[in-house]
């Protein structure tokens, strides 16, 4: 038996050696961020550490106790009694658990390359799994449990394994639903009540998690709202020795919004310009770290900005991620049909098994899991080299009161903006990067201010009549690899490179071949991260 857990040191392994618990556990590991509930759980088992914690819960015969955990945790338990293994993840699936099984042998680990590590060493054969490929060349992530093996699988999110001489089975603690909560009664001014109450209760046990431990606070910002409220509430709620972490391409609308929230908030901020776009060079670094389980140019500056920055001073790095899709939604109305969907690019959607939409019945869940879960938050691999991750958004109990909100509330951000209007006016008062005004602004006002701020390029390629691209927004790619001779070069010459590999067929080199040569620059930094995964592991 191999159990590999991470640790927060860049590209090294650090071994946790057992804790040994007479009769009942043999060994025991718990990582990730608990915040303030884990001091709940201690308290209502009178107990005071978390390891007496999980042996209290045992001897109760409780095996599924993780499930009151909160935040990004991972852990596994062995017990001697019964001989059998329990090994879960975290309810949004973030802190990643990949699993390997032959025969009465098993492999679990929390960074996919232990496992290939590992089966170098035992010298077990892996095979490429063509279909991951294809998710990659379509999604730009995975879009379900899915590996480049065909052998390895990731443990998603409110899964657990149970394992014994009898049995290997993964079970699930935690789903995503919309009746966790009954709000059909209740009044739209209730619900932003209760939202603001459980956001508050949220921000307070992720940002007191740095005080635990002594660091100060690390949050993203951006011109959007999701980054903007994370930021915003804990301020008002009193955090202080917050720095934010900003990056995009120079003077652009999110840059300035950016410097307007920490000048009014008097913040620090961390500000670091894209136009080098660096990070589109570093296409074997990025893959080393996500292990090619999403596209390596998602991350944009994020890696980078980390990189350079002294880790040791600061806790969590508190995001906003996903919050546009549940506090707002992925849906325009209830009730729409369940249908391919979340795709960076459609050239080869045809070769996609389409059986993994009948795991859903539901579309927004379905967009929330995939395109959420797995897409958006697949940056946090990479940020969890350097340290824990987490965001409001994804605190369980907030994310499915938000998804027992009716759709018809959430919809084009309606209910979001009337929240941030009615409990936080100072932050509404902000313009606001995808409309480039303020939350109050009609759509008249909105349309004016898009040309005052992004200029008369953009209006002319919104009527059809600039088909360059232009340098707009956070991350232009096209526009950098257009103006960049070099960037083409490099890309050209590490596709050719590697486009030879043996290990892949010649129908996926010819589609590969298609997205490089005939795709915009998000498709042919879906082949490139292919490429570079092929290279590394096979």
């Amino acid at each position: 038996v191999l159990i590999v857990f991470w640790s927060i040191q860049l590209y090294q392994t650090r071994w946790f050696h057992a804790i040994l618990l007479p009769e009942l556990i043999e060994f025991s590991r718990c990582i990730g961020t608990y915040s303030s509930a884990k001091f709940e759980l201690l308290k209502k088992n009178q107990v005071d550490d978390l390891c007496s914690l999980i042996k209290t819960y045992l001897k109760k015969g409780e095996g599924e106790f993780f499930k009151e955990f909160v935040g990004s945790f991972s852990g596994a338990v062995y017990l001697k009694k019964e001989k059998r293994w329990s090994v879960w993840t975290n309810q949004t699936g973030e802190n990643t658990l990949f699993y390997y099984k032959k025969g009465n042998s098993f492999i679990i680990g929390s960074q996919l390359n232990y496992i290939f590590d590992a089966l170098k060493l035992k010298k077990e054969k892996y095979t490429l799994n063509e279909e991951a490929i294809y998710s990659i060349l379509t999604y730009g992530y995975m879009y379900d449990s899915q590996t480049y093996a065909k052998e390895i699988n990731r443990l998603l999110g409110g899964e657990y394994l149970t394992i014994s001489k009898e049995e290997f089975q993964i079970k699930k603690y935690f789903r995503l639903n919309h009746e966790t909560y009954n709000l059909r009664n209740k009044t739209e001014d209730e619900i932003i009540e209760l939202l603001d109450e459980k956001f508050r209760h949220a921000i307070q046990i992720e940002y007191d998690k740095d005080l635990e431990y002594g660091y100060e606070h690390l949050t993203d910002i951006s011109g959007g709202l999701d980054s903007r409220m994370n930021f915003w509430v804990a301020f008002e709620m009193g955090y202080r020795n917050i720095t934010m972490l900003h990056y995009s391409n120079g003077y652009s609308s999110d840059e300035k919004i950016s410097k307007e929230i920490a000048q009014k908030t008097k913040s620090i901020l961390m500000d670091r310009q894209l136009d080098d776009f660096r990070f589109l060079y570093d296409i074997d670094k990025i893959v080393e770290m996500n292990w090619g389980l999403t596209s390596f140019h998602f991350i944009t500056g994020g890696q980078n900005m980390l990189e350079n920055l002294n880790m040791h001073k600061f806790g969590v790095e508190h995001t906003g991620m996903i919050g546009d899709v549940v506090i707002g939604s992925f849906l325009s109305e209830p009730n729409e049909k369940i249908e391919l969907a979340g795709l960076y690019s459609e050239k080869l959607k045809n070769k996609i098994n389409l059986e993994h939409l009948k795991k859903f019945n539901d579309k927004e869940l379905y967009m929330i899991q995939v395109r959420g879960l797995l897409g958006a938050c697949g940056s946090i691999i990479i940020r969890r080299n350097y340290t824990e991750v987490f965001a409001p958004f994804l605190e369980p109990d907030f994310l499915q009161f938000c998804l027992s909100i009716p759709v018809e509330l959430r919809a084009n951000h309606s209910l979001y903006k009337k929240w941030i209007i009615k409990k936080y006016p100072n932050a509404a008062a902000i313009r606001w990067q995808k409309s480039e005004s303020k939350l109050t602004d009609g759509k008249f006002k909105e349309m004016v201010n898009k040309v005052h701020y992004l200029g008369f390029k953009w209006l002319l390629q919104r009527i059809g009549l600039l088909k360059k691209p232009i340098e707009s927004g956070m991350n232009p790619l096209d526009y950098w690899y257009r103006n960049s001779a070099d960037l083409q070069k490099n890309w050209q010459e590490y596709f050719e490179k590697n486009i030879g590999n043996k290990v892949l067929s010649e129908e996926i080199r010819n589609d590969l071949k298609l997205m490089f040569y005939d795709g915009n620059t998000c498709e042919k930094g879906q082949a490139l991260t292919v490429l570079s995964v092929v290279s590394k592991f096979f």
